[in-house]
């Protein structure tokens, strides 16, 4: 039988129509995991005489959470800026007893000299993609540089005034407190004492998850013994390939050489297809009876979708993220900002004052326990 052979009796509906179904159809368990502490948080619902506290529930979609007291913060921050910047400049009209208007006009149109034509070359040197034929284009890119210019004025004038009138923004930004992860059933590497435990949602068939799991490979060989890695399924959809590969990565987990797959299935960078995964099957040891079920028998599939589950609860909204120690890495970071996670979980660096969050920008997110 030709290797091929074995998938061809693969369940007969769309794979990614299939999962999209189970998906919708099951909602993540609502129930937590470990211990509530005796401080529990205010309550938020009652249960009979039970009363439901906040810090039970709050761990386990605490990024979640995190992101919209983010976007929230970032909303008042914003408005809250427009309306000083307003006033300020109102005032200094008022102060000058001159109109808004002349303002304006005397510090920024006149301090601020509009672009030629050696700033149009300049900008197309650095952005030939842009570069036209014709008056109209040329035109576009120096009307374009010259209200930048204005825009820069105005938003330094607005800052210096802001600072002059002795304006403070008194919102505390929002803190990112640890995601609870339930792994009890996940595949794990590392000794289970070890300090630091990293949560990897990703997929086989992605360039990106493959450069994360490269990243945690070289923290394995730089804190030896302090790294428990933990491996959660996160895909698109339509990823058929991405899907079958996790699949067979749960069939092998059965096999207890999940990790012998994780690692070969990495290795090919992505470039995975079905005879490549039956190279692997056969070179750790899973038997084509058990790749023939790869693809057919739903409880792979359910695994898959379980991983997914706790991925969009925890807060994934994308392949591949990392937890440490519950807290949130995108791998839109560079690798050194994950060391630098790591060190500061070990006490062997001080706290950053970066932001957990990609879409955090600027505001400083330390962590804090959450359960």
């Amino acid at each position: 039988m030709s290797p091929l052979n074995i998938f061809t009796t693969r369940r007969p509906s769309s794979i990614p129509a299939l999962l999209c179904i189970l998906l919708l159809a099951c909602s993540p368990d609502p129930s937590g995991t470990g211990e509530v502490a005796e401080n529990r948080g205010e309550p938020i619902a009652r249960l009979g005489d039970q009363i439901i506290y906040r810090d039970e529930v709050a761990p386990a979609v605490a990024y979640q959470v995190y992101r919209r007291e983010v976007d929230i913060y970032s909303l008042l921050k914003g408005e809250t800026e427009a309306l000083i910047s307003n006033r300020v400049l109102a005032m200094e009209a008022e102060r000058r007893k001159i109109a808004l208007e002349d303002l304006l006009r005397v510090e920024i149109d006149e301090k601020v000299e509009p672009a030629g034509e050696a700033d149009v070359d300049a900008y197309l040197a650095g952005h030939p993609q842009e570069a036209g034929s014709g008056k109209e284009t040329r035109a576009r890119i120096r009307y374009f540089l010259s209200e930048t210019r204005r825009e820069e004025r105005r938003l330094a004038l607005q800052e210096d005034l802001r600072a002059r009138a002795g304006f403070e923004f008194l919102l505390e930004p929002p803190l990112a407190i640890r995601t609870r992860l339930d792994v009890a059933d996940a595949p794990v590497r590392g000794p289970a004492e070890a300090p630091i435990t990293l949560v990897h949602f990703a997929t086989f068939s992605s360039p990106l998850s493959v450069r994360s799991a490269g990243y945690l490979r070289r923290l394995v060989e730089e804190f030896p013994g302090k790294i428990r890695w933990v491996h959660r399924h996160f895909l698109n959809p339509h990823d058929e390939t991405g899907l079958l590969a996790a699949e067979f990565a749960v069939a092998a987990q059965d096999q207890e050489v999940f990790w012998e797959a994780h690692d070969a299935l990495f290795d090919l960078e992505g470039n995975l297809d079905e005879r490549k995964m039956l190279g692997v099957a056969h070179k750790i040891g899973v038997d084509d009876d058990t790749m023939r079920q790869v693809g057919i028998d739903e409880k792979y599939l359910k695994a898959v979708k379980r991983d997914i589950d706790a991925g969009v609860k925890a807060g994934v909204r994308s392949e591949p993220v990392v937890y440490v120690n519950g807290r949130y890495f995108s791998s839109t970071f560079p690798y050194e900002r994950l060391r630098q996670m790591v060190a500061e979980e070990l006490g062997e660096a001080p706290p950053s004052v970066e932001p957990d969050d990609p879409l955090a920008g600027p505001l400083p997110a330390p962590s804090r326990g959450g359960g």
